[in-house]
């Protein structure tokens, strides 16, 4: 009775480590991201830069070298297509299976739709001024323009390449959902 008391008690502990190995997902990822702005608040075209802050948490089993991919997906305008600015960072994480690291800084420079007023052109000299009234104003729009930021992803990879985590500002910027 006592053995199988003692058995019951360490299974949860032998499922634990069966889940390491098991868990395709070996190193967690917290990310943050952190903007700077260089613009006044009333601009028409802002640039930002964007880096992620990186805390990593991996398994007993990793250890040596790991590459960590962050990816800036920003909107290319006016035509719409996502971009990826991608930077890379190499780690190596410490005794408690831990690593902090910053990634590169990505600047997106944006140019918000605007009216642009188009100038009427004046009647000839010839007129003496017959008729005074104005005409109105009339604009036209100026599509936006540049790269505007759409989310972020960080993905961590072994030496060989093998795929060990992920963090995304959204779901659908994950590899793995």
């Amino acid at each position: 009775m006592k053995t199988f008391i003692a058995a019951i008690l360490l299974l949860p502990a032998l499922l634990c480590h069966a889940e390491d190995i098991t868990n395709p997902r070996l190193v967690t990822v917290s990310a943050k991201l952190d903007i700077s702005r260089d613009d006044a608040k009333r601009e028409r075209t802002e640039t930002t830069g964007h880096c992620v802050e990186i805390e990593l948490r991996g398994a007993k089993s990793v250890t040596g070298e790991l590459k960590v991919v962050t990816i800036i997906f920003a909107k290319k305008l006016p035509e719409g297509r996502l971009l990826e600015k991608e930077s890379t960072d190499k780690i190596t994480l410490d005794d408690q299976g831990q690593a902090t690291v910053t990634s590169s800084t990505e600047t997106l420079k944006y140019t918000r739709e605007y009216d642009e007023r188009i100038k009427t052109q004046k009647k000839g000299a010839g007129s003496k001024g017959g008729n005074k009234k104005k005409s109105t104003p009339r604009f036209k729009t100026i599509p936006a323009s540049g790269e505007k930021y759409a989310g972020w992803a960080v993905r961590v990879y072994s030496k060989s390449g093998e795929f060990l985590g992920e963090e995304a500002s959204a779901s659908h910027y994950k590899l793995d959902p």
